[in-house]
């Protein structure tokens, strides 16, 4: 029952926890939750036997499967959360894992019939000697186990060493007691508490991925700002100012105000003041941006914009980076110019922004490392994954234009930041 009680106090812990996990912490969790089911279902049958049960009925039988079930799960998941593991540094081979089947359900097999023997009292000494083959098979399945990790020990770091291979370290010792000490009951024990010691450990790896993530996003913020604010651009807006303040003052007047708002929501997110904005004021910087570009290009740059969905919150800067992209590497390019569709949709699961245009378009297969597109585009997927768990992904035929879509899911982080009034 302690053991119970622990396994469910790291799942309340875990399930508190909001954001994506990856494939090893979902493994662990499901390690911890077969490892509180066998626990509990222990713990029940004893309770039963102590207060007067008897083995051999409909009842016990039921646990007793239930909990082989729940074995079953649990040797199968160490080796899966393993796998996993390692697999973040290297590639598994999937025969490891075909193995670990045919050791499980061998196992698995004495088990059972150990219980048939385990309920007939003449049968005892049968029974004794099935138990100590099943924990054989126990010792006989940690040790395949580290062969595996000492295959693969070149992924693992000393305080990965102590706290990640405790799950096989501290069973197969306990196994190894048991075969020598049969009364002593101690490989579920040693399983939860190696569960309390990793789960320690990746909350700790947890942590230190999220500071290095904040830390890599805010040098991306930095970084997407200097690259929104070019020489180049500045210098042909100060320009057109400067023309437009002699032929047509009123023109140049707004386009100072674009200009300024332009270069405000830019400091913006330098400062960190506005990393999560209404779709709705992004839209107005990129509104901001494009009445720049017109004064430039005249009617060569026409806007299409069909805005179905404004009640949810996006990274700053990321529609406009990819408008830009598309004025630059798509319109400029073209002698009679052309079209920017901007739209916005809401779905079952996701809020939709599409940003499209029927310039030149590009190779995908063939992306440039010169820095002149690509990079930006990696940046904004890169803000919409860590800032909300959206995703980018882009289209494009040489010759017929280029679409980029970006996603953002529904859930807590929309409703906690609250609707946007439409």
């Amino acid at each position: 029952m302690f053991s119970a009680l622990i396994s469910l106090v790291i799942l309340i812990g875990d399930f508190m926890e909001h954001g994506q996990k990856d494939r090893c912490v979902v493994c662990f969790q499901r390690l911890v939750i077969l490892n509180f089911f066998y626990n509990l279902f222990n713990s029940i049958v004893n309770f039963y036997l102590l207060l007067g049960g008897v083995r051999d009925n409909l009842f016990t039988h039921i646990l007793d499967f239930l909990l082989a079930l729940s074995y079953v799960g649990i040797l199968l998941m160490i080796a899966k959360f393993m796998v996993t593991y390692i697999a973040r540094y290297q590639d598994v081979s999937g025969w490891w894992m075909v193995a670990a089947r045919i050791f499980v359900w061998t196992s698995t097999i004495i088990w059972f019939i150990y219980m048939t023997y385990a309920v007939a009292p003449h049968d005892i000494l049968t029974a004794l000697m099935l138990r100590r083959r099943v924990d054989a098979m126990n010792l006989l399945y940690s040790v395949f186990l580290l062969i595996l990790v000492l295959r693969y020990r070149k992924c693992f770091t000393a305080e990965e060493w102590l706290s990640v291979n405790s799950i096989i370290i501290l069973p197969a010792f306990a196994a190894l007691v048991r075969i020598r000490y049969p009364q002593i009951v101690s490989v579920q024990l040693s399983i939860t508490l190696s569960s309390l010691l990793i789960n320690s450990f990746l909350h700790m790896k947890q942590a230190e991925r999220l500071r290095e993530q904040e830390k890599k996003l805010m040098e991306n913020q930095t970084q997407l700002m200097i690259s929104q604010i070019r020489p180049h651009f500045v210098f042909n807006v100060l320009n057109t100012i400067h023309i437009l303040c002699e032929l047509e003052p009123l023109k140049a007047q707004s386009a100072i105000e674009h200009f300024s708002m332009y270069l405000r929501r830019n400091l913006d997110i330098l400062s960190g003041t506005d990393t999560m904005i209404p779709v709705r004021n992004e839209l107005e910087h990129v509104e901001h941006y494009l009445q720049l570009e017109k004064m430039r290009y005249g009617d060569d740059l026409n806007v299409i914009m069909d805005i179905s969905a404004y009640n949810f919150w996006i990274p700053s800067l990321t529609i406009q980076p990819i408008v830009e992209n598309a004025v630059k590497h798509g319109i400029q390019r073209r002698p009679n110019g052309g079209t920017i569709f901007i739209r916005t949709q809401e779905t079952e699961d996701y809020y939709e922004v599409y940003v499209e245009d029927n310039g030149r378009g590009f190779d995908p297969q063939e992306e440039k490392n010169d820095g002149k597109q690509h990079v930006g585009l990696r940046n904004v997927r890169e803000r919409l994954a860590a800032l909300c768990s959206g995703d980018l992904t882009v289209h494009s035929m040489i010759g017929e234009g280029t679409m980029v879509r970006m996603r953002l899911p529904k859930g807590e982080m929309q409703e906690e930041m609250g609707k946007v009034p439409a």
